[in-house]
């Protein structure tokens, strides 16, 4: 099998030789070293490639007479004329000079700017523009990529080696893709082929490719044409050279402070149009470090688009360091510009052109018209005009949009033979040719494909046979699903995530099984039972329920009856992790309190409008108190006895909880006055740039009687240094508590274990769990800090590694906690997983304990995403 996919390889190769016309050669240097990635553009044909690590290339043209562009950063642009005859590729070798730069001839002296500040200033005014310019484009997508392990923990590295892991070609993939824009935010990819070996560890470049260093930002980090630029970078001129006759001015992009959020490196502009000519870049992310390499071409006269891409990620995860080249080029470009903004102005600095821009702007202020007739004129503009013109023609825009809350469109589709393709079909359609070691690793590929196909016949057997088994020991440790039908499936929820361990019950052991039935609308309807044993108890409890999922893209909701017997914490909401209290239940502590009930209560919750959920509840309860079945745990018995179930309160003490028939209905509203969202693939995500504010109401009733109103606020600010402040705020009162026991109190988010998996914003870190729990009122503030640098973060070993620092206070107002709050110290992202904190506490401004605390990186879990970067307001 292997030689017959050798064999396909020189056929489709042969193929192209044969009966293929176009371009063939190798690009260097002036001292004969290979020049890889190289671009080559057709300028006629707004296609390209890119040349391969040996320096080669080869690109398949019609008969005809071309100008062939060939460009490498740092390097002298080449064009040459060339004529193509049908059935020959016609050989080109290139040498590319270094560049030579013309150094400029102005001294900064007196406190005059270096000349890149108003290049740059000029720059950042047209971003806006050049953002907008594009009506539409298609374009094919190119993308090639691998990946290598370079180190790994030493206890693993035998392991890793008898997994047959080859560190010269751990990771592989190619694909090309059709992709089309539509202004001002619609993107559409279709996959047309696709192979891969291996695993990218999620780090992937398409962030970059699917963004715009146009953007204000690019991947979490502020571009070098952001309007905060200068608030992030110093800029110097390296110098200007001349190309295809437009001079290009060479930028040196300096932090202001280095580390992450920010770039360095060179970018390049053109002088005039004040659009990208190329750059080179490098940040960090979380101590994984991307640099990247951008080419941009004039797809039309005044229409420069990026051509080629290429990224350098160095990661360090774990112990382990992957290294990972990808290499993507764009191609067959079809562009339509706007029309609105289809004209040539020049762009003054006020700084530099004072008089002028005097002048100019009374100009401005005489004119009428609409946006698009002032940027038409085709007159000078001051940037500061420029800016103000584009702000004002994208609000108009937005205003006649469908959606004007979209901020962005995404499709993508991978076609039905895209991960069929033959070895024929790549050698044709791949725009970059293989060197002789990447043939080698992708005859490799084939045969590992081969044996795949071996082992998922085997493996396929082994399924049948193991369809035969129902239930096995694994899958009741570890749960199972079984298909139903076309859209029904069962689900059975092992015991390993369910079993806890507590001073009422002891050993308690918990599953759930469900049916799961996906409807015609689209919507899904489950029910099912959560049984729940005490080996202390020696009893069975149980509840059922039946949910009806609405999975409207845009319409979400949910409605839910549930009931049975079963056991509840007085903090509904859970005081403490079951995991955690049953590590700590070990070594003679419990800090999970039950009582029992039975119960039927229902909920509703839908989005009514973006930007507006609504929920209602209700549940009727006969409450029953318990008392512990287990005196200790498992060590130091003599010395740790467990405390009483019932929770100690400074409002009410301990008293027993007696047997009661209550009934509680509330309800509840969330409001986004600032909606923004994306869509992709259909599904609207929001984003995190809105304020949230919610009202809540619960009403008790039967052997209670209180209505209890709450409204509150979470915001999280991405400050303009990089650094990021969340602040929560919460208040409530009992506006009647003539009647009510414990379970109806007010609780707060406490914590009393070294070990926690409690939210870093929302938390307290040493408050007790019920101590202070109200049945007044209540004022709740929460202010959590992350510093971009601090004190260690201020080493560049420290902020490389992606550590955090951390400063919150916390803060508790009731009648009896004494104005208590906390003050705290942190260190985030310890290896990726773990964060640590010093607290101090106070009441009424004395010190009363300090603490140190464990727990999972608030980073885990972050996307790159923009949505989870923006500011957001929660109640």
């Amino acid at each position: 099998m292997l030689k017959r996919y050798t064999f396909l390889f020189l056929l489709g190769l042969c193929s192209n030789i044969l009966f293929a016309s176009g371009i063939k050669g190798t690009i260097t240097d002036q001292n004969g070293m290979p020049l890889p990635s190289a671009t080559i553009f057709i300028q006629k044909e707004a296609t390209g490639t890119v040349s391969n690590e040996d320096g080669y290339y080869e690109i398949n043209l019609t008969p005809g007479t071309y100008k062939v562009v060939y460009q490498f950063i740092g390097y002298e642009t080449v064009v040459e004329a060339i004529v193509v005859t049908r059935g020959t590729k016609v050989t080109q070798d290139i040498i590319l000079n270094e560049q030579t730069l013309e150094l400029q001839t102005i001294e900064v002296l007196d406190g005059r700017e270096n000349p890149a500040y108003t290049i740059m200033r000029k720059a950042i005014a047209k971003a806006e523009y050049h953002r907008q310019q594009i009506e539409s484009y298609t374009a094919q997508i190119y993308i090639k990529g691998s990946g290598r392990l370079l180190k790994s923990p030493f206890l693993l590295r035998k392991a890793i080696e008898k997994e047959g892991i080859d560190s010269t070609s751990a990771f592989l993939v190619e694909s090309v893709s059709e992709f089309s824009y539509q202004r001002p935010n619609t993107y559409k990819e279709r996959v047309i082929s696709i192979r891969k070996q291996g695993d990218d560890n999620s780090i992937s470049p398409t962030p970059y490719i699917n963004s715009s260093f146009y953007d204000p930002e690019i991947v979490s980090a502020v571009s070098p044409l952001s309007p905060r630029a200068f608030g992030y970078y110093k800029f110097e001129l390296i110098g200007s050279y001349f190309e295809r006759g437009v001079e290009i001015n060479q930028i040196k992009v300096i932090p202001r402070s280095k580390g992450e959020g920010v770039y360095e490196g060179t970018i390049s502009i053109v002088e005039d149009l004040w659009s990208i000519h190329s750059l080179k870049l490098k940040t960090y992310k979380l101590g994984i470090s991307f640099e990247i390499s951008q080419i941009y071409a004039p797809i039309l006269e005044t229409a420069w688009l990026p051509v080629t891409h290429q990224f350098f990620i160095d990661a360090k995860i774990f112990g382990f360091n992957f290294v990972y080249n990808y290499l993507a080029t764009a191609s067959d470009y079809k562009v339509e510009l706007n029309p609105d903004l289809n004209v040539d102005f020049v762009v003054i600095d006020e700084n530099i052109d004072k008089e002028l821009a005097e002048d100019l702007a009374k100009k401005q202020k005489t004119k009428t018209g609409s946006i698009e007739e002032k940027i038409a004129s085709g007159e000078e503009l001051t940037r500061k005009d420029l800016r103000k013109m584009m702000k004002e023609y994208e609000k108009e825009d937005r205003k006649e949009q469908e959606e004007p809350k979209m901020t962005e469109n995404r499709s993508m589709e991978i076609d039905s033979t895209a991960q069929n393709r033959d070895t024929a079909f790549w050698a044709k359609i791949r725009p970059v040719p293989l060197t002789k070691f990447e043939v080698k690793s992708y005859q490799k590929v084939d045969s590992l494909a081969l044996v795949e196909v071996e082992n998922d016949t085997i493996a396929t057997e082994k399924s049948k046979k193991k369809k035969e088994r129902v239930l096995g020991l694994s899958d009741i440790i570890f749960g199972k699903n079984y298909s139903l039908g076309k859209k029904t499936r069962l689900a059975y929820k092992g015991l390993l995530l369910n079993t806890q361990l507590n001073a009422v019950e002891g050993l308690a052991l918990a599953s759930e099984l469900g049916v799961f039935h996906s409807l015609e609308n689209k919507n899904e309807l489950s029910y099912g039972i959560i049984p729940r044993f005490s080996f202390s108890r020696e009893k069975v409890l149980a509840k059922g329920y039946i949910e009806y999922k609405i999975l409207d893209k845009f319409r979400k909701g949910k409605i839910r009856l549930e009931g049975g017997r079963y056991v509840s914490e007085f903090n509904e909401s859970g005081a403490i992790s079951p995991l955690i209290n049953s590590l700590y239940y070990i070594f003679g502590e419990n800090y999970i309190k039950l009582y029992e009930k039975q119960f039927l209560s229902g909920l509703f919750e839908k989005r009514v409008v973006d930007g507006l959920s609504l929920n209602f509840h209700g549940e009727y309860a006969r409450r029953h108190g318990l008392e512990n079945s287990v005196d200790e745990g498992w060590f130091y018995k003599e010395k740790k006895q467990f405390e009483p179930n019932t929770p100690e309160n400074i409002e009410i003490g301990n008293p027993p909880l007696e047997t009661q028939d209550v009934f509680v209905v509330g309800g509840g509203l969330e409001w986004k006055p600032w909606v923004r969202y994306k869509i992709n693939n259909g599904v609207k995500i929001f984003q995190n740039i809105s304020p949230i504010f919610s009202l809540n109401y619960k009403k008790g009733l039967g052997d209670v009687d209180y209505d209890f109103i709450e409204v509150g606020g979470k915001y999280t600010w991405r400050r303009f240094d990089g650094s990021r402040m969340d602040i929560k705020l919460a208040a409530g009162s009992f506006l009647n508590n003539e009647s009510l026991t414990l379970p109806d109190f007010k609780h707060f988010p406490g914590n009393q274990t070294i070990l926690t998996v409690s939210d870093p914003v929302e938390n307290f870190r040493l408050l007790d769990y019920y101590e202070y729990s109200t049945k007044d009122k209540y004022l709740q503030v929460h202010i959590h800090h992350q510093f971009r640098k601090l004190l260690l973060t201020q080493m560049p070993m420290v902020w490389m590694s992606g550590l955090k620092e951390n400063a919150f206070v916390n803060y508790l107002a009731t009648p009896n906690a004494q104005n208590y709050f906390e003050l705290g110290y942190g260190l985030d992202n310890i290896f990726k997983i773990f964060r640590v904190e010093l607290i101090s506490s106070f009441q009424d401004f004395e010190y009363q304990e300090l603490g140190f605390r464990i727990s999972i990186a608030s980073m885990i879990g972050v996307s790159s995403d923009d949505g989870n970067n923006s500011i957001s307001i929660s109640f």
